[in-house]
C-alpha cells in the first residue's frame, strides 16, 4: 500500500521480491504497464481516508486490491503509452521514483490486474476450463447467500415468508412473465419474497431466464448450454432450445463471450427461489448486454441486425417448440433499476429531494412497462441519456419486444418498488417486482 500525502519507498517495499532485475532488463509489459480490462475500480472511505479498491469481475482474482488514493496518478498513467521512467518524471513532484512506480506495477501484476503474460495465461486457462465444463458452479455461495443446502433452504423460505400475505391475491394460472430484482438479498429480500409468491401455485416447465450482463462485451446477447448449480442442487439447462436459439441467432456470436456467465449475479440470484418453487423447470439462460450506444445515438435497437435477429429468432423458436403454451413457459427477467450517487460517479450528494425525483422518474418507467409501451420506454431512457443508469432497461426492452412478437397482451401489475439508500457512501439502487399475466380475452 502507498502512504498518503506523498509516495513512500518503505510503504511498497514489503511487496518487493528478494531480487528485482534492473529497469532496463524488464519485459516490455512491465516497462510500459497497462491496466488490463475488465476491472472494477471503486472509491471507498475508511476512517476518514480515501482508498481505491480494484476487483476482478471475472473472478480470476478473488481478493480485491486496496490502494490509498495517492496511487491514482500512477494508475492513470498505466495505459501503455508511458514508460516507468516517464511516469516517474511526470510525478516526481509527488515524490514518485522509478522504483516506486515499478513496485506498483509489480503489485498489480502479482494480482493479475496488469495486462501481460501472467494475466493472459491465467485468463486463457479460465476460459478453457469454463468452456469444457458442463455445469456452471455457483459464484455466490458463501458470499451473497448461504453455502450449505439446509441453510440456503431456510434462508429462501424466510424471504418467501416476508411476502406470504400476498399469496391469495397472486394465485394465477395465466402467469407469463416476472420482473424480479438482482440486488443482493440483504437489501432486496422483501421484494424477492413478494414477487416470487406468483410461482407458488403454477410452476412453469421452462424458464427463459434473462437478465443484465454487467460486464462489457461488443456482443448484445450471451448464451450458455451449461446447467447451473447452487447449494440446493443443479438446475437443468434446456439445451435443445438454447441450441435452436443459437443456430437462429448465429452460433459464433451467441457463445463468443459465454464466459460472462461465470460470475454474473443477475441470473444466479434467481436460482435458489426457482429451485424452491419450480425445481423441475429447465432454464434457458440469456444475458443481455449494454444499449449504451443506442441511447447515446438516440437510435432504436430495432435498427440493429443483432438485436432484431435475437428477438425474432427467440420468438420463432419458442413458438415452433410449442413452448409458449400457457403454463409451460415463463419469462423471468432479473433486473434492477436506477444506480445513482457518488458511488456510481455522480457529483451530487444524496438528498431527499433527489430521491423523490428519482422515485417520480422510476414510476414513469414502471408505468411504461405496465402499459408495454416499448418505443416510449426507449424515449424515456434516451431523453436524459440514461442519467439514472437503469441497468435492467435493455433486458426489459427486449422482453416487451418478445411479448409483441409472441402476440402476448398482458395484465401487468407492480408488486413492489424500493430504494436501497446508503447516503454515507453516496450509493442508491432502486428496484421493483412486476407480474405479467395473460388477459382474459387472449387466454
Amino acid at each position: 500500500m502507498i502512504s498518503s500525502g506523498v509516495y513512500s519507498q518503505s510503504s511498497v517495499s514489503e511487496n518487493k521480491p528478494s531480487h528485482q532485475p534492473a529497469v532496463n532488463e524488464l519485459p516490455h509489459y512491465l516497462t510500459y504497464p497497462v491496466l488490463r480490462e475488465p476491472l472494477e475500480l471503486r472509491r471507498e472511505e475508511l476512517e476518514g481516508k480515501l482508498y481505491f479498491v480494484l476487483r476482478c469481475p471475472l473472478g480470476l482474482t478473488q481478493q480485491p486490491l486496496v490502494l490509498q488514493a495517492v496511487v491514482a496518478p500512477i494508475l492513470q498513467h498505466f495505459t501503455g503509452e508511458h514508460s516507468l521512467h516517464a511516469i516517474a518524471e511526470k510525478l516526481s513532484s509527488l515524490g514518485a521514483s522509478e522504483e516506486i512506480v515499478l513496485q506498483v506495477a509489480r503489485l498489480l501484476d502479482d494480482s493479475l490486474f496488469l495486462q501481460g503474460p501472467p494475466f493472459e495465461k491465467a485468463f486463457h486457462h479460465m476460459k478453457l476450463s469454463f468452456r469444457r465444463a458442463s455445469v456452471r458452479p455457483s459464484a455466490l455461495a458463501g458470499s451473497a447467500f448461504s453455502h450449505t443446502e439446509s441453510a440456503l433452504h431456510h434462508e429462501i423460505q424466510g424471504y418467501l415468508d416476508l411476502g406470504e400475505h400476498l399469496r391469495a391475491s397472486m394465485k394465477s394460472s395465466s402467469l407469463r412473465a416476472l420482473m424480479t430484482p438482482h440486488i443482493d438479498y440483504h437489501r432486496g429480500k422483501e421484494c424477492y419474497g413478494r414477487i416470487y409468491q406468483a410461482l407458488r401455485e403454477s410452476p412453469p416447465e421452462r424458464i427463459l431466464l434473462i437478465g443484465t450482463s454487467h460486464q462489457y462485451s461488443p456482443h448484445l446477447f450471451h448464451f450458455t448450454e451449461k446447467d447451473f448449480e447452487t447449494p440446493l442442487g443443479i438446475m437443468k439447462n434446456d439445451r435443445e432450445i438454447v441450441r435452436a436459439l443459437a443456430e437462429r441467432y448465429g452460433t459464433e456470436r451467441a457463445y463468443a463471450d459465454e464466459l460472462l456467465h461465470r460470475q454474473e449475479h443477475s441470473l444466479e440470484l434467481q436460482l435458489p427461489f426457482l429451485q424452491e418453487l419450480a425445481p423441475h423447470a429447465q432454464i434457458i439462460p440469456i444475458l443481455v448486454g449494454s444499449f449504451h450506444r443506442f441511447v447515446e445515438e438516440g437510435r432504436s435497437p430495432d435498427q440493429d441486425e443483432r438485436y432484431l435477429s435475437f428477438v425474432e429468432g427467440c420468438a420463432e423458436v419458442l413458438s415452433r417448440e410449442n413452448s409458449c403454451k400457457e403454463g409451460k413457459l415463463l419469462i423471468l427477467a432479473g433486473v434492477d433499476m436506477a444506480h445513482i450517487g457518488r458511488f456510481f460517479g455522480d457529483a451530487r450528494e444524496v438528498t431527499e429531494p433527489w430521491l423523490r425525483e428519482i422515485h417520480e422518474r422510476d414510476q414513469h418507467y414502471l408505468e411504461l412497462l405496465k402499459r408495454q409501451e416499448r418505443s416510449l420506454l426507449f424515449e424515456h431512457i434516451a431523453e436524459d441519456r440514461d442519467a439514472r443508469r437503469i441497468c435492467g432497461f435493455p433486458t426489459m426492452y427486449t422482453v416487451l419486444h418478445l411479448f409483441e412478437k409472441l402476440g402476448w397482451k398482458n395484465r401487468n401489475e407492480l408488486v413492489d418498488y424500493r430504494q436501497a439508500v446508503n447516503a454515507a457512501n453516496g450509493c442508491v439502487v432502486t428496484f421493483a417486482g412486476m407480474t405479467f399475466d395473460a388477459l382474459e380475452e387472449t387466454r
